[in-house]
């Protein structure tokens, strides 16, 4: 079975002894207990194999190893309508029961496609989506904006051991908009390396 084909829990209705066939079945074979277990047996065994192989089964291809000579409770069963002349479920009720259960796992499937490609067109990488650059998107969590150079001067332990040159290319790295801030913290280097 592939998972387009069966499901491997069926829908069923806890009233299915309250059926009305069920009940005209056992005013037939009362007070023979036994025949109407096998024949309900045979009855269930077919209506989940056919859910499990998502087509509708014969009783002989339902059958469990355990029941010997399913003839009789397959005849009760086409008499009381729960199987038809095939014995199998049903048209009617399977179209009711697998076929309703079959467009709803399809909808849900072709909901689960649309939600994943609107996501996919949502975090798609794009010149526009990416501040005109390509590669990997923007993480929408992180500011859009850099953050600013921190306002308390570096000391003089910071700088110690690096050139004015290496400060300066330093300088050019953070610099942009904070140029004036840079150049203030440049010149104070400058000063501590005369020293």
């Amino acid at each position: 079975m592939t998972r387009d084909e069966g499901f491997a829990i069926a829908d069923t209705s806890t009233s299915h002894h309250d059926d009305a066939k069920v009940k005209a079945m056992w005013r037939v074979l009362a007070p023979d207990s036994d025949a109407m277990n096998k024949a309900m047996v045979m009855h269930e065994a077919v209506r989940l194999a056919s859910w499990r192989d998502g087509k509708r089964l014969t009783a002989v291809d339902a059958c469990p190893v355990w029941v010997k000579d399913p003839g009789a409770a397959v005849a009760h069963l086409q008499a009381a309508g729960l199987l038809d002349e095939e014995a199998r479920i049903p048209r009617s009720t399977w179209s009711q029961w697998f076929g309703a259960a079959k467009r709803r796992r399809e909808k849900s499937r072709a909901d689960w496609r649309r939600r994943k490609e609107e996501q996919r067109s949502r975090t798609k990488v794009t010149p526009e989506s990416n501040g005109g650059h390509a590669g990997h998107p923007q993480d929408s969590r992180t500011p859009s904006v850099r953050p600013s150079v921190p306002t308390v001067r570096p000391s003089p332990r910071a700088s110690a051991g690096r050139t004015t040159g290496q400060m300066t290319r330093i300088g050019e790295v953070i610099g942009g908009e904070h140029d004036e801030s840079v150049a203030a913290g440049l010149a104070l280097l400058r000063e501590a390396d005369r020293r």
